[in-house]
């Protein structure tokens, strides 16, 4: 293996991971044309160039990544999407379900999935492949939790991560939590900022509720989970005991 190229290719995933996309874009070229045959970087190529919107090259690069490597689920993926795009959904299907086989575990697959059984016309199967998404992604997959129409569903696949994950859950699960009960993408930070900054003695469930036009069931599920599970910090703690009247 080519130690330089190596190099090369870990600079170029550096900055794509830092999302700078034309420089890993000019790393990944350069590796190119020192070696153009150089497998181990078709994949990433190809989900760089459809980052870069050049959907043609990137289908290239994506047909090269398969057949160097048969299991590479994300390629097959990306190949999909280009298919969606394309309006093609039936062969965008294909490759959804031949990425889901190699990896069952890769939520998007289950969204767009979901999505093709929609364009279809098949509700149903649509609602049951975006709830497995949102479920497989433990409650972090916005996108899918947006198509779900039971709050219910969303909700207890929401409970099952913070009691499952205690401690260590992202924020992206609070923001979706909040957006669950609220409706507000921005409810979780701005909870956070108000806690923070609004002093102990204004305080209040009243006023809680006329800042974020919350009704009380709503409010009493969201603040039940945050005190189980949110790793909050001492100085919020005095305004949660007010909020729950234990001062």
């Amino acid at each position: 293996m080519n130690s330089k190229l190596e190099n090369m290719l870990l600079e170029a995933e550096f900055r794509y991971s830092e999302n700078n996309i034309e420089e890993a874009y000019k790393l990944l070229k350069n590796i190119f044309e020192i070696d153009s045959d150089y497998s181990t970087a078709y994949g990433f190529m190809a989900k760089v160039l459809y980052k870069l919107r050049k959907f043609e090259e990137s289908e290239d690069f994506l047909n090269k990544a398969i057949l160097s490597d048969p299991e590479d689920f994300e390629s097959q993926y990306i190949l999909g999407k280009i298919k969606f795009k394309q309006k093609k959904y039936n062969t965008a299907k294909e490759f959804f379900i031949a990425s889901k086989k190699i990896n069952q575990f890769f939520d998007v697959n289950y969204y767009y999935l979901g999505l093709t059984e929609e364009i279809a016309g098949n509700k149903i199967e649509a609602q049951k492949l975006f709830i497995e998404s949102f479920k497989i992604s433990n409650g972090v997959n916005f996108k899918a939790l947006q198509k779900i129409k039971n709050n219910k569903e969303s909700l207890e696949i929401i409970e099952k991560t913070l009691f499952n994950n205690e401690g260590l859950v992202p924020d992206k699960v609070w923001i979706n939590l909040g957006y669950i009960l609220t409706g507000d993408v921005d409810f979780f930070s701005k909870f956070l900022n108000w806690m923070s900054n609004t002093p102990l003695s204004d305080i209040s469930r009243n006023l809680i509720f006329q800042n974020f036009n919350l009704n009380e069931n709503d409010y009493d599920e969201f603040l039940d989970l945050f005190l189980q599970y949110y790793d909050f910090s001492d100085e919020i703690t005095p305004k949660l005991n007010k909020l729950l009247n234990l001062e």
